[in-house]
């Protein structure tokens, strides 16, 4: 009978934390304070400038190192910053796998428990050397979390053995994104109109499908008027496509929102957007903000052969489409207008389903059981 393992401290490394904002800064964020609040103790290890302010007490400690020559530097200051925390107790939590080398570096002469997360870019390198080093952390470390089904696709060069893996999705926090009825003042503040709302919120990159979004609307049948926030240097891109389509009575852009009004403002949309494709090497590993704009009442489109397959379950919480069909996504928004019931069952089915798979305290007791299966192992 094997004994189970104790682990009583759970040390996350990341190279992106506050005050950068982004899925791995509130990933790291969000697990740290799933596992404090479990019980373990926690330590987050990142970089910082030398003028950050001192981090606000969260219950957890945080070691900030210099974040000078970074890229060439970080392997040694991780490494000399963890060297005291290791022991039979003590788990180690890499953001991605550039975070695991320093483990792995110190798995070379002494045990070290470590696990890491995949969340989509990171999946693949395309320099020869840094995918040898890459296979090595990960084949020395004690386990691999990809946040979904299409990162660990991407992952199938690496032959990894199937006990070596288990997929957890990411999350959201519900306190942050409650159901909530519309408010009139938003609505004011960002301009939203009586059509059909189509809505947007992320970061403006080519890849998050806004532009092909915009140009399925000379396909949808009815009035509707699509809501842009957030900001990005490929808006200039869209402007043009706007301007090509005459659309700039049915496009909106609404620019930057802030945290406090995120989820008033996904409240004020009847249907997400953002039906993510890869570009290059980049790739929507996951999409937080379709649990977001789920757990708003939101349903979403999500784009098929990407992270969203796991968010958004095509028919029940949302709609998976082509995300090179203008037509698809079209044929989604259509569909959404017409049938206003099923909007109505997606949006219950959507925010029941992030309140049972995706709270962060759920997925935190997933990734333990994983864990501690590992190192029972």
């Amino acid at each position: 009978m094997t004994q189970r393992h104790d682990i009583k401290r759970i040390v996350i490394l990341t190279q992106n934390y506050f005050p950068l904002i982004g899925g791995i800064t509130t990933w790291c964020y969000e697990y740290a304070c799933a596992f404090r609040d479990m019980g373990f103790e926690v330590v987050v290890v990142a970089p910082g400038p030398a003028d950050l302010p001192p981090d606000p007490d969260e219950g957890f400690h945080i070691i900030r190192l210099s974040d000078r020559n970074w890229k060439t530097r970080k392997n040694y200051r991780i490494y000399g910053a963890i060297k005291h925390l290791i022991n039979a107790e003590t788990v180690f939590l890499c953001a991605n796998w550039k975070m695991a080398v320093p483990c792995m570096m110190h798995s070379l002469h002494r045990r070290i428990r470590y696990f890491t997360a995949v969340h989509g870019l990171d999946a693949f390198e395309r320099r020869k050397v840094n995918r040898r080093i890459q296979h090595l952390a990960f084949a020395r470390g004690d386990g691999i979390i990809p946040v979904s089904k299409y990162t660990l696709d991407l992952m199938q060069p690496f032959n990894i053995a199937p006990e070596k893996y288990r997929v957890v999705n990411n999350g959201v926090d519900l306190d942050k994104f409650p159901l909530l009825p519309r408010d009139p003042a938003i609505e004011r503040k960002y301009g939203f109109g009586e059509e059909f709302r189509l809505i947007s919120i992320s970061r403006i990159d080519i890849r998050k499908g806004f532009d092909m979004t915009i140009r399925a609307l000379p396909f949808v049948n009815k009035p509707v008027v699509y809501y842009i926030a957030g900001e990005g240097k490929y808006r200039l891109e869209l402007e043009r496509i706007i301007a090509e389509l005459n659309l700039a009575d049915r496009v909106k852009f609404i620019g930057f929102v802030p945290d406090e009004e995120l989820a008033a403002v996904y409240t004020c949309g009847d249907l997400f957007s953002m039906p993510s494709r890869r570009y290059k090497n980049s790739v929507e590993g996951f999409g937080i903000v379709y649990l977001e704009a789920a757990a708003c009442g939101v349903p979403a489109i999500a784009g098929k052969n990407s992270g969203g397959e796991d968010a958004v379950l095509d028919g029940e919480t949302g709609f998976l489409v082509d995300p090179h069909s203008p037509e698809d996504i079209a044929a989604a928004i259509n569909r959404a207008i017409e049938d206003r019931d099923l909007l109505n069952s997606m949006q219950t089915r959507g925010r029941n389903r992030v309140e049972q798979f995706f709270t962060w305290k759920y997925l935190a007791s997933q990734m333990l059981d994983f864990m501690r299966e590992r190192l029972d192992a």
